[in-house]
């Protein structure tokens, strides 16, 4: 389930690096198991790896996870287009920042994309991080099996923030 809220959000912050992945049959399940499982202790180097800790350690933020990930998406991005489709899964697990400055700014990166998107998809990307079984408008479902959630659900006042709409997507 974090996989699909995961791909949710490179969707909602970069749909066509969303669909390139998707037409090439590259999920978050083939890239970031490593990423959510050791919070980047496989990928990283012991002293950035002690950097992004800290940071998420003083923050303390359950999520920051996810928009930390999803800044070294995006930052990648360009990279990512031009890889041949053999080879992006391969390449998407290993994408990495290279320096302590890197992990600081790709953190920076990751609470503006936080800041901007809505804010009920944050808590649900908080509660699957956290297990809790949620349904569609994020309410627990402690003691109910078998339902699960839609991918991304806003309310009203979020799909035209400030003026403007990003996307919105509909399941019937």
């Amino acid at each position: 389930y974090a996989f699909t809220m995961f791909d949710a959000l490179v969707m909602y912050h970069a749909p066509q690096l969303h669909w390139f992945l998707a037409d090439n049959l590259v999920s978050s399940h083939f890239y970031a198991v490593s990423w959510f499982l050791t919070a980047f202790s496989r990928n990283l180097s012991i002293n950035l790896l002690y950097a992004l800790w800290d940071i998420l350690i003083v923050r303390g933020a359950d999520v920051d996870l996810f928009f930390f990930s999803l800044a070294l998406v995006l930052h990648h991005a360009p990279t990512i287009h031009h890889t041949p489709n053999a080879e992006l899964p391969q390449f998407m697990s290993h994408l990495a920042p290279t320096s302590t400055q890197q992990v600081f700014d790709l953190y920076l990166l990751g609470a503006e994309l936080k800041a901007t998107t809505p804010p009920s998809f944050v808590e649900l990307i908080g509660k699957s991080w956290r297990l809790e079984p949620v349904d569609a408008q994020g309410r627990g479902l402690a003691g109910r099996q078998g339902k699960q959630t839609a991918p991304m659900t806003v309310t009203s006042a979020e799909l035209a923030p400030r003026g403007g709409m990003r996307y919105v997507f509909v399941d019937c």
